[in-house]
């Protein structure tokens, strides 16, 4: 049984993946967003199509970490206008591109949704 058990831990510790990030800088999401705002609805393209949901998961991850906190977004707004505002903002700002992602996205939605003083 023990064998049994090394043997299933070391087949697991071959397959395991090293946890990561998806978005490494602003430039990266930047990227994948732009890709959503040049499609063409008309051509399928998987990759593009796994990509712009990964963006779009990984703002809707931020908002959920930190809306209420570095920004105070409606209740009523969408993940595509979170999206579309974190792409106009690293549109007009490639010099945060370098940032981390989610410092990116917070920079982003805090201009647009700023939390009123207390």
């Amino acid at each position: 049984m023990r064998k049994i058990c090394a043997l299933v831990v070391l087949m697991l510790g071959c397959v395991a993946m090293p946890a990561t990030a998806m978005y490494e800088n602003g430039q990266n999401l930047y990227t994948d967003l732009k890709r959503f705002d040049t499609r063409n609805a008309n051509e399928p393209d998987l990759e593009r199509d796994v990509a712009i949901a990964m963006a779009f998961g990984y703002i809707k991850g931020v908002v959920d970490s930190f809306d209420g906190q570095f920004f105070c977004s409606p209740q009523s707004v969408t993940v595509g206008q979170l999206s579309q505002t974190v792409l106009n903002y690293l549109s007009q700002h490639p010099e945060y591109w370098h940032k981390n992602a989610s410092v990116s996205v917070r920079f982003a939605l805090s201009d647009q949704w700023p939390c009123a003083k207390k």
